[in-house]
C-alpha cells in the first residue's frame, strides 16, 4: 500500500525538501506500466474509457454532462453513454457549469453567454455587462460569469444582478454552494455565498485550483497551497512529482501528474485534503497511442468518481473510480 505523496511544509522550513513515492508505490507504479489499455487500476483506482466521444466534461447537481462540437448531453454515470438527446447550445469555444436546473455557458469565441434549461433544452441569452463572458460558475440555482473585471450574479431565471469588481483577470472558475475560487496573476480570487470578492496571495498565479469542503487548494510550483474558509493562507503541501491540475469534491481531492505526452501517460491519485495523505492510486489515464501519451483535457468529479476528457477532440470520455473494499 503507497504511503503518503503529500507532506507539509512547517512554515518557514526549506522548501528544497523534496518527498519520495514509498518503495511499494513506485513498484505500483512500474506495474502500470503499459499507456493506452482501458480498465487499468492501481492502488485502489480504475481508469475505463467509453464509446462517448466528447470534448468537455462538466459535472454539478444536475449531473454529469459533455460537449461534442456544439451539443451538450447528459450522460448516464453507470454505462457511460448519453442519457437523453443532445442539446444544441450554439457555441464551441465554451466554458461550461451545470447547477440545479441549467447549465450555464461562455462562449469566448461569439462573447456571449447563454441559460440551458435541463429539463427541455431551451437556451436562453443572457445579458452581459463589459460583453467578454469567460469564467462561468453555477451557484445554487443561479450562476456568477466574469466579464472581463465585472462579475455578475444571475438568478435562476437568467436575470443579471449588480455587478461587482474583480481584482484581476479570471479565466476558470471551480466552485461549491459555499465558495467559488479562480486563479489569476495576484493569486486566489474567491467569492463567497454573500458576493463577497477576496483574492490571496500564494506565491504566483495558480496552475490549477480546486474547492474542496471548507477549503481552496492552489497548484503553484509543486506546491498546494491552502486558503481557508476565513480567506487567509493556510497550510503548504508538497505536491506529487509532476503534479500539472488538480480537482476536488467533499474532501476527496484529486491530482494529475506526469508529462502527458511521449509515449507516457498522465497519472492520477487521489488525496485526503483534511490529511494529505494519499488515499488510492495512482492510476495512469488510458487512451494514449505509441506516440502520445494521454493527458486529461477537462476533468469534473462526481459522486466520488473524476471523469475525464482527453487532450484531442473527438476522443472519448472516461472516468476513474475507486474499487475494491
Amino acid at each position: 500500500m503507497p504511503g503518503p505523496i503529500l507532506s507539509a511544509w512547517p512554515r518557514g522550513s526549506d522548501r528544497s525538501t523534496r518527498v519520495i513515492l514509498g518503495i511499494a508505490g513506485v513498484a505500483l507504479a512500474l506495474a502500470l506500466g503499459g499507456c493506452g489499455d482501458a480498465g487499468e487500476a492501481g492502488g485502489g483506482l480504475e481508469a475505463r474509457l467509453f464509446e462517448t466521444e466528447a470534448d468537455e466534461v462538466s459535472a454539478g447537481p444536475g449531473g454529469v454532462f459533455v460537449t461534442e462540437g456544439a451539443d451538450l448531453a447528459p450522460i448516464d454515470i453507470e454505462s457511460g453513454e448519453p442519457a437523453g438527446d443532445p442539446i444544441d447550445i450554439g457555441a464551441l469555444n465554451t466554458r461550461l457549469a451545470i447547477g440545479e436546473e441549467a447549465g450555464w455557458v461562455t462562449d469566448v469565441n461569439e462573447h456571449e453567454a447563454a441559460r440551458i434549461d435541463l429539463s427541455n433544452g431551451s437556451r436562453q441569452a443572457l445579458a452581459v455587462p463589459g460583453g467578454d463572458p469567460v469564467a462561468v460558475a453555477a451557484l445554487g440555482s443561479g450562476a456568477l460569469i466574469a466579464s472581463g473585471r465585472e462579475l455578475i450574479p444571475y438568478a435562476a431565471d437568467g436575470s443579471p444582478g449588480p455587478a461587482s469588481r474583480l481584482p484581476c483577470d479570471v479565466y476558470d472558475f471551480v466552485g461549491s454552494e459555499e465558495v467559488v475560487a479562480g486563479g489569476c496573476e495576484d493569486g486566489v480570487v474567491t467569492i463567497d455565498a454573500a458576493g463577497t470578492v477576496g483574492v490571496v496571495n500564494v506565491g504566483g498565479e495558480p496552475d490549477s485550483v480546486a474547492v474542496t469542503s471548507g477549503s481552496v487548494w492552489a497548484l503553484i510550483g509543486g506546491r498546494l497551497v491552502e486558503v481557508g474558509a476565513d480567506g487567509k493562507r493556510g497550510r503548504t503541501l508538497k505536491a506529487p512529482d509532476g503534479a500539472v491540475s488538480i480537482a476536488a469534491e467533499g474532501q476527496a481531492l484529486w491530482v494529475l501528474s506526469g508529462p502527458g505526452g511521449d509515449d507516457e501517460p498522465e497519472i492520477v491519485t487521489l488525496h485526503d485534503a483534511r490529511t494529505g495523505k494519499l488515499e488510492a492510486g495512482p492510476v495512469e489515464l488510458p487512451g494514449g497511442t505509441s506516440d502520445v501519451g494521454a493527458a486529461a483535457a477537462t476533468v469534473a468529479p462526481f459522486q466520488g468518481s473524476l471523469w475525464f476528457t482527453l487532450a484531442f477532440y473527438g476522443g472519448p470520455l472516461g472516468v476513474v473510480e475507486p474499487v475494491g473494499p
